[in-house]
């Protein structure tokens, strides 16, 4: 009875991990259009200079939506390396809205690669798989994070230990 009681709440744990959302990507609805013109992007080793070049090419691919055509003409260095982590990742995303979190995401991490570089003179630092990835996903691969019950209890031996060591004095 006990074994089959376990077996039960593990499925149910396993069921609820499976749909936790990462706060940072609100749209997971998956828009096949966008998946294909990515795939054509790769094969085609086609890149773009800024993010509304590449969203007019995307419009102009079909996908109906009340945006202005006309793209901006600046170079994006950032947009740039985005678009050569995707390739060289092989990273695909499923809608526009992510593109753009994955891009924001991309361009904090570039800065703070540009600091350590600044800061650093024994080491070259740049990106890498992960260089877009939000803070859920990253901490999703650090393993297991005690929750907060456990860390009430260790502040409170904690607590305790401090005490214990002023009696001692």
């Amino acid at each position: 009875m006990w074994y089959l009681i376990w077996l039960l709440f593990c499925i149910f744990i396993s069921a609820s991990a499976d749909e936790k959302v990462d706060p940072e990507i609100p749209n997971t609805e998956t828009d096949e259009n966008f998946i294909k013109f990515q795939q054509h992007l790769k094969s085609e080793n086609t890149t773009f200079e800024n993010l509304d070049e590449f969203k007019a090419k995307f419009l102009e691919s079909g996908k109906n939506v009340t945006e202005e055509n006309s793209p901006n003409k600046t170079k994006d260095p950032d947009f740039i390396k985005f678009q050569q982590f995707i390739q060289a990742y092989d990273k695909t995303y499923r809608n526009l809205e992510e593109y753009e979190i994955r891009l924001n995401i991309f361009r904090k991490t570039l800065q703070r690669i540009a600091k350590a570089n600044s800061e650093q003179d024994s080491a070259t630092f740049g990106y890498n798989a992960f260089s877009a990835n939000t803070e859920y996903e990253m901490a999703q691969m650090k393993g297991f994070t005690p929750g907060e019950r456990a860390k009430e209890e260790t502040e409170e031996e904690t607590k305790e230990e401090t005490k214990e060591e002023a009696k001692e004095e």
